[in-house]
């Protein structure tokens, strides 16, 4: 039992806070009548889960090295054989000078290469390397095994439903915010 030495938990404030009342009042709630309104937030519920499911991507990634933009990189250059490091620049909404640095660490890593365009000497052409599409392998099943852990306690359709949610929730979000990087 952790004994807390705060006066309100979350969900006191939470409430406080979107009904607009004062924190401070003479009554006293209890456990069982008060609401659990942080529950009741979608932004909370998302968090809660994408903690479960993303920490256990990044750890994934960090024994080998990576990062979430080292590994998004290396799967579109993987899907993308040849691209040029402007074009895959602009693919992931990174600037050139990330775009460099991402490569530059890829690279050493001996994870992909560039090569100087034979059709315009001022593109590199980036291409992945036998380590990488290995790396890249051994990833996707560890990461497949982790996020199948981590929805245990969902059907197949809730699996599929919570997919469809979550696309149309981006969706919706996108069209609403300008300029706003989806994945």
């Amino acid at each position: 039992i952790i004994v807390s030495r705060f006066k309100f938990t979350l969900n006191d404030i939470a409430n406080k806070f979107l009904s607009g009342g004062p924190l401070l009042n003479n009554k006293s709630k209890t456990q069982d009548n008060q609401s659990n309104l942080l529950f009741d937030l979608l932004g909370f519920q998302l968090n809660a889960a994408k903690k479960l499911v993303f920490d256990s991507f990044v750890n994934a990634l960090v024994k080998n090295d990576l990062t979430p933009g080292l590994f998004e990189m290396l799967v579109v250059i993987d899907a993308n054989s040849g691209i040029n490091q402007t074009e895959l620049s602009a693919l992931l909404e990174f600037d050139g000078s990330q775009t460099v640095r991402y490569l530059d660490t890829l690279e050493s890593l001996d994870l992909v290469k560039r090569t100087r365009s034979q059709i315009d000497r001022r593109n590199q052409i980036v291409q992945i390397e036998r380590k990488g599409k290995n790396l890249l392998l051994k990833l996707f099943g560890e990461i497949q095994a982790h996020e199948k852990h981590a929805a245990n306690a969902l059907t197949a359709q809730e699996k599929k439903q919570l997919g469809v949610l979550l696309q149309k929730l981006n969706g919706a979000w996108n069209e609403n915010v300008v300029g706003l990087r989806t994945g």
